[in-house]
């Protein structure tokens, strides 16, 4: 079994293995990918994946909510990015959301907002010290009942809500 149930060899390798937020960001079809994340990350953004090297997905690529803006769409990110914050040009601002509300790194302690090397929770570019001490989720769905309340006809929302540490209070 795999992480997202039974295997099922009639899905593209890559649905099964890099899971499809990557493939619909990019807007790829279906590949034969290498099994691993981090394959999949060499052979986008072209970088060595070492612990301590800058990088992100690649800057060149087109992803989907680029797409949807110069269409006239509204567009908002909620939760997790994980796709890059080395350089301004790399964060979701940056590849067409007009707003994000959530964390730069692939994971954050849902109280605190805390990750080893800091504090990581933002509101657009600034980090958003006011969240601290509440939960994520709580966060992330009050944010997202505002953007659909206030929605135009044309908008669109991108939401990662659940990650780890799984945290509840007790």
């Amino acid at each position: 079994m795999s992480f997202k149930g039974p295997a099922r060899p009639w899905l593209p390798l890559c649905w099964r293995c890099c899971g499809c937020r990557r493939c619909l960001l990019l807007l790829l079809p279906p590949l034969i990918l290498p099994p691993t994340s981090s394959s999949f990350w060499q052979m986008i953004s072209g970088l060595p994946l070492g612990s301590h090297t800058p990088t992100g997905l690649a800057v060149h690529h087109t992803l989907l909510p680029e797409r949807l803006s110069r269409l006239g769409y509204s567009t908002h990110m909620i939760g997790k990015w994980h796709l890059g914050f080395c350089d301004w040009a790399y964060t979701p601002l940056e590849r067409g959301f007009d707003t994000f509300y959530g964390y730069y790194g692939g994971s954050e302690f849902h109280f605190n907002h805390t990750v080893t090397n800091g504090y990581d929770f933002r509101d657009q570019r600034e980090p958003d010290f006011t969240a601290n001490g509440t939960y994520a989720t709580h966060l992330f769905g009050d944010r997202a009942v505002r953007i659909i309340e206030e929605h135009q006809p044309a908008t669109s929302l991108a939401l990662q809500n659940v990650h780890k540490p799984l945290e509840v209070r007790a």
